[in-house]
């Protein structure tokens, strides 16, 4: 029954963040940034977030609409609430987790990121799988992805 549960709040979780980042994704300008970002994919001429290009680049093979560029990041950054939740959930128990997970989803500054195609709503997702320390809070891996942005928001 436990097993069930969990699999519910992760869903719901990940539901909620799809949910909230949809909102006006497609209203939103296409910048500069992003018309860079996906000509660096097809080209790899962007070696600091490789991972991300690469897996961009597989991604536009499929369509290269604005919206479905954007779905990408929308996706990454809609899987890396439940992954919070897992995470902090090991260590720092349900309710924190779910919590932190629940601000995560409702960040504007992690909305936004997973709004754009840019890799920042990819760094949130690999400092919430990467971080083997388990004694250093998530909030300081995030602030470190939302102030390397060079967005004014």
């Amino acid at each position: 029954m436990k097993k069930v549960q969990l699999w519910r709040t992760l869903l719901i979780l990940f539901a909620l963040a799809a949910v909230i980042r949809l909102i006006h994704i497609g209203s939103i300008p296409f910048i500069g940034d992003e018309a860079n970002t996906a000509s660096e994919a097809l080209s790899f001429s962007n070696v600091h977030a490789l991972s991300y290009y690469i897996l961009l680049r597989f991604w536009l093979l499929i369509s290269d609409s604005i919206i479905w560029q954007r779905l990408l990041s929308l996706l990454i950054g809609s899987i890396a609430v439940p992954v919070c939740y897992v995470w902090l959930a090991s260590f720092r128990g349900k309710t924190v987790a779910l919590l932190t997970a629940l601000l995560l989803a409702l960040s504007p500054f992690a909305v936004e990121f997973s709004q754009e195609t840019r890799f920042y709503a990819f760094m949130g997702l690999y400092v919430d799988l990467s971080n083997p320390w388990k004694d250093i809070p998530l909030a300081v891996g995030m602030a470190c992805c939302v102030c390397s942005s060079n967005n004014d928001i």
